[in-house]
């Protein structure tokens, strides 16, 4: 029998897992059109992973299909395929073809821990999608440093592509004792008349099992050469989380945010506070109580619930 079938009955013979995830909001406060009273279901996602050993080398196959739906105003709840890809992982490399995670956001999320407060700044801005379809490699995963390069469409998850061009991505972090240094590149064409779409970061975080702290900055360059618009922005987060409660292992913590993107004469600036609560061992993945603010007139108080079955 040859090694492609072996692989494919490994990966149906260990039986794929299977995962969901459900955020519920509360929301009140006021912007430009009035009251906002709403209880919202952001997002909900539901993942199949899948792996197999390659036969005789240190090499795996594995697989992930993640739906997503979420609300779309004047469109009801509008569903989704967020991740869809095959990979191939050997130590230290790994390859991904299909729909997979753009890295920055992906690695910036690890940092934050609370996407179902906020996404990430460069995904809250729509700078950069949190998928998108093409093929990635990334090199020396678990060293300290790491090298992640792509090929993608660029239009992100949620649409076609509509010119031949590609964009290409590249991401370095360099990592130790707890401090890490992020750099990112994205460079693009968007049509025959010379569009471009570039994206340029870069961070630098602080992280241990209990804390976070992110400085972020960013350009992101939209137009052809004469007409080019340039948005910058920064993003500063801190998160903190307590030790377990004996006998019930509760964990609380609070959180602090900054954002700030745009050109130079218009910023839009937006800033969050709060605090969570984990329950172990429960499908209640954290629960938090936030007061938002945009700008000098819009304020909102969130209570968000992250639960994964």
């Amino acid at each position: 029998m040859g090694a492609g079938w072996l692989v494919l009955l490994g990966l149906v013979a260990s039986g794929p897992e299977i995962h969901g995830t459900l955020f519920l909001r509360y929301l009140y406060g006021q912007n430009a059109r009035g009251t906002i009273s709403a209880f919202q279901i952001p997002r909900t996602y539901l993942t199949v992973r899948g792996t197999a050993p390659f036969p005789e080398v240190p090499v795996r196959w594995t697989y992930r299909l993640t739906l997503d739906s979420r609300q779309v105003e004047d469109l009801g709840r509008v569903a989704y395929v967020k991740y869809a890809y095959l990979a191939v992982e050997a130590p230290g490399i790994e390859v991904r073809w299909g729909q997979i995670p753009t890295p920055w956001i992906h690695h910036a999320e690890k940092v934050w821990g609370l996407r179902a407060v906020a996404p990430v700044a460069l995904d809250r801005w729509h700078v950069l999608s949190s998928a998108d379809r093409g093929l990635s490699l990334a090199l020396f995963r678990r060293a300290p440093v790491t090298l992640e390069l792509a090929v993608v469409n660029g239009e992100g998850y949620r649409q076609a592509e509509p010119d031949p061009f590609k964009d290409g991505i590249a991401w370095l972090r360099l990592r130790g004792r707890g401090l890490a240094l992020y750099g990112y590149v994205h460079r693009g064409r968007v049509n025959t008349h010379r569009w471009y779409r570039n994206r340029y970061a870069v961070a630098v975080a602080l992280r241990s099992p209990q804390a976070g702290l992110w400085l972020e900055g960013v350009q992101a360059e939209d137009g052809s050469r004469d007409t080019l618009t340039v948005r910058r922005g920064v993003s500063v987060f801190g998160r903190w989380e307590g030790p377990g409660v004996p006998f019930h292992g509760l964990r609380a913590g609070v959180y602090l945010r900054y954002d700030a993107f745009g050109p130079s004469e218009e910023i839009a600036q937006w800033l969050v506070l709060g605090v969570f609560l984990r329950v172990p061992a429960t499908p209640v993945h954290l629960v938090a109580l936030s007061l938002e603010t945009e700008g000098t007139s819009e304020y909102r108080l969130a209570l968000v619930a992250d639960l994964r079955f």
